[in-house]
């Protein structure tokens, strides 16, 4: 039987958490988020007129990354991260050809003179912008004319932008053509080749840029800053070898959404995504145009092309964290799969993605956790019939073919690589994680050398994945990140169960409460309050519908557990705190048990310790005692003191939870002074042993009867009780032998 799409999906979520939760990564992550948005903050407070917007999937939280050692015991992202930062001269406002007149202050943002944001300190100085009396498109630093390709523009600069261009330093008035327009390698001349996107041909230092990077961590004060050309972008790639690059996108804002994209605003649209009020706040937002012109010109110097990429932030924010999953998993499938020679791109697939997003929408699908492997497909599906008609239209601008200037030879090879993925989506995404580092897929391969394909790729990434949660979560108990572990465990283990059968309660476990019972009471056994503790917490957590039906006595552990914290406090608040908690809980059990000796023998132990009235207490025990039929395993874990044992006499010890609560009600009515009680509950306490006690119990019992009857002054009766123990313990070893 082939793994269906809801294993997929179920396998899809489990291994975008895996990667997610790689300790390391998010570490050395977080870190290099911190340091470049404290490279953006200086950029904008040393740089007038300047807005530094980080964009990418780095920054939409749709990209999976690992952090791994190399063979030379470096480390390296894979797949590589880019950090994107768009920097727009907001002074610099571009207008289409057709704006009608307004006001100085809208045209420029704010009113009054400004000064210029500088490039790059000493190479590429912009002037600032000045007051001018002027209104209309002449009142703007360019015009937007028309190219020949849909996307790309023309920027006519206007008499009022060579105005702002014209002063001593500013070299960017020397690009501009003799038919008035802005040449697009105005930012990049000097800088980095023209002529490739990845040939280096110059790097420098001591530059602007460069020393405010530095000043936020970045760079040691010997290294050499190293800059390529990708796309519109000037790249860093000196930290290309640990898997990490960053790129600087010099942009001017246009304030007005272009007239060539006002189909994909206007359309109609029967769907919830993009709602009505996002499509309104993006096309308030405008646009940007990028210093790139198209691969269908002989010359693009003097194209720009339309960049929608404030957009594009806010339709990836607007995502679902499934929507998320999707995209994130398949890039890093295709990342990791697709050969070097396939033409697919990071920008292709998210276009491509948020079509997919719209018709589900329009379809009135939803995205649900069922339908997660679904949606997988139908997006690989999507991508491959993309390639199959050699166009991915470009989302905003659906007329942009941005596979157009690929050869067919190219698009067909890619296709095909695609649709193998398709076709076989586990075996791509074991591929993934054993290129990530995630497991290694030769050593738990072995263990399923019977199966083949994407049999063989789902019992290989369920056994590894399991393991993983399950060692994450108990080294984090305690840590949110320890429940998410434990919860992904289940649901590979109920996905899974149709295929392969486990013992290990680690692969069977259809629940939270049933994994993580076993592991609270071995903590508690071990005495470990805290996590025994937090891990009873979590099951109630989790699912407190079935816990109540089905897993009661998580209540009463639970409250035992706060009553023993409640006991070790020496700060009267945190005291009471903890026996208030203790209280809440023993009466949650109280109200859902009725046959559980041990439960009334705790609540009663422990309100003999809050110093309540004994009587109080008694009544506990006496209810405990009273149970006619106990329920199955109702042992109780409590501290017995025993006179005389040969044994540690505070140890904790395993006693049936009437055998207890006999012991400490003698002890209430000893306390209480009333011999005559004492020593009728220790006559009831002999028979309760000779008659309803089992073997492996009978020891034990006799030695709390005898110390009854020795506390009631019956020192016969104490010793016949004592002799009994003696013959009980020859009988149990005689058993134990036979029986080995």
């Amino acid at each position: 039987m082939e793994p269906d799409h809801q294993v997929l999906g179920v396998y899809a979520d489990a291994v975008r958490t895996l990667i997610k939760n790689h300790s390391h990564t998010k570490i050395t992550l977080m870190l290099l988020r911190d340091r470049f948005q404290l490279f953006a903050d200086r950029l904008k407070a040393q740089l007038k007129g300047i807005e530094v917007i980080q964009v990418g999937s780095s920054y939409d939280d749709l990209h999976l990354t690992r952090l791994f050692k190399k063979d030379d015991g470096s480390d390296l992202f894979f797949p590589e991260v880019d950090f994107d930062f768009d920097m727009i001269y907001i002074d610099y406002v571009v207008a289409e050809n057709n704006i009608t007149s307004t006001s100085e202050s809208d045209i420029n943002g704010k009113s009054g003179g400004h000064s210029s944001a500088d490039d790059v300190k000493g190479d590429l100085q912009t002037g600032s912008s000045t007051c001018s009396s002027k209104t209309g498109p002449e009142a703007h630093f360019a015009i937007m004319e028309s190219s020949s390709c849909p996307g790309y523009v023309k920027l006519r600069v206007t008499p009022y932008g060579r105005q702002m261009l014209n002063r001593p330093g500013c070299i960017i008035g020397n690009f501009i053509s003799s038919h008035g327009y802005l040449l697009n390698n105005a930012f990049t001349s000097g800088l980095v080749s023209e002529t490739g996107h990845t040939e280096i041909v110059y790097s420098r230092r001591g530059q602007y840029v460069d020393e405010i990077l530095r000043q936020s961590g970045f760079d040691g004060q010997e290294e050499i800053p190293v800059y390529t050309k990708t796309g519109p972008a000037i790249t860093g790639i000196q930290k290309a070898s640990h898997g990490y690059t960053y790129d600087f996108v010099h942009a001017f804002p246009c304030p007005t959404w272009p007239n060539v994209a006002k189909g994909w605003a206007d359309r109609a649209r029967g769907c919830h995504w993009p709602n009505e009020s996002l499509i309104q706040n993006i096309v308030r937002e405008g646009c940007l145009l990028v210093p790139m012109g198209s691969h269908q010109v002989k010359d693009p110097t003097e194209e720009w092309r339309i960049s929608f990429v404030r957009a594009e932030r806010m339709l990836s924010s607007s995502l679902s964290y499934l929507q998320k999953t999707c995209y994130s998993v398949v890039k890093v499938m295709l990342k990791s799969v697709l050969s070097d020679q396939a033409i697919l791109t990071s920008y292709h697939m998210k276009n491509i993605f948020y079509y997919l997003c719209e018709e589900i929408a329009s379809a009135s699908g939803t995205w649900t956790s069922e339908s997660l492997g679904d949606k997988i497909i139908q997006f690989l599906k999507y991508i491959a019939v993309s390639l199959r008609v050699h166009r991915i239209p470009q989302y905003f601008l659906p007329p942009l073919n941005l596979i157009g200037h690929y050869s067919k030879e190219k698009v067909d090879a890619t296709k095909k690589e695609v649709e193998a993925i398709t076709r076989a989506p586990l075996s791509a995404l074991m591929k993934a994680c054993h290129k990530l580092g995630c497991f290694d897929i030769k050593t738990i391969s072995q263990k399923f050398q019977a199966w083949k394909g994407e049999l063989k790729a789902m019992f290989v990434i369920y056994m590894a994945s399991v393991q993983n949660f399950w060692s994450q979560g108990c080294i984090n108990i305690g840590a949110d990140i320890a429940k998410t572990c434990f919860r992904q465990v289940v649901k590979l283990n109920k996905i899974t169960s149709s295929y392969i059968k486990f013992n290990s309660n680690t692969f069977t476990a259809h629940s939270v409460p049933a994994l993580l019972k076993p592991l609270a009471h071995a903590y508690t056994q071990q005495g470990d309050v805290d996590k025994a503790l937090w891990l009873f917490l979590a099951i109630e957590e989790d699912d407190p519908e079935l816990v109540a039906s089905s897993y009661t006595n998580v209540f009463s552990n639970i409250a035992c557990l706060y009553g023993n914290k409640s006991s070790q406090q020496t700060s009267e608040r945190k005291k009471k705190e903890y026996e208030a908690k203790t209280f809440l809980y023993f009466e949650k059990a109280l109200n859902l048990i009725s046959d559980s000796p041990s439960l009334h023998l705790m609540y009663g132990n422990f309100l003999m310790g809050c110093k309540k009235p004994t009587l109080t207490a008694a009544k506990q025990f006496e209810k405990a005692i009273a149970i006619q039929t106990p329920c199955d395993d109702d042992d109780a874990l409590i501290q017995l003191t025993i006179p005389g044992s040969k044994d540690q006499p505070s140890r904790p010890s395993y006693v049936p939870g009437q055998v207890a609560a006999y012991y400490l009600l003698v002890q209430c009515w000893i306390n209480l002074m009333d011999i005559f009680q004492a020593r009728k509950v220790a006559r009831r306490f002999e028979e309760f042993v000779r008659e309803k006690c089992i073997l492996k119990h009978k020891v034990l019992a006799c030695q709390l009867c005898a110390i009854c009857y020795q506390l009631s002054e019956l020192g016969v009766k104490s010793a016949c009780m004592s002799a009994e123990m003696i013959r009980y313990e020859k009988v149990a070893k005689k058993s134990k032998f036979s029986q080995s």
